[in-house]
């Protein structure tokens, strides 16, 4: 025999769970985010030789060849 209460603890009210379930808001439901991804990928930073050079040894050493 199971006791009532544990199964109520388990399982909260319907309207609680409806609650739960929305968890985006309406502007995010009508964003692509793909579009936001692209457009963040492809916006210019302003950046100096050195700070570029300093974060890959690739661009540097072909750098120093040439």
């Amino acid at each position: 025999m199971e006791d009532a209460s544990q199964n109520t603890k388990k399982n909260p009210p319907a309207d609680k769970q409806k609650k739960q379930l929305k968890t985006s808001s309406t502007l995010s439901q009508n964003l692509d985010s793909k579009a936001i991804i692209d457009q963040i990928l492809s916006t210019p930073i302003p950046l100096s030789i050195g700070n570029i050079i300093g974060l890959s040894k690739e661009v540097s050493r072909n750098l120093q060849e040439m």
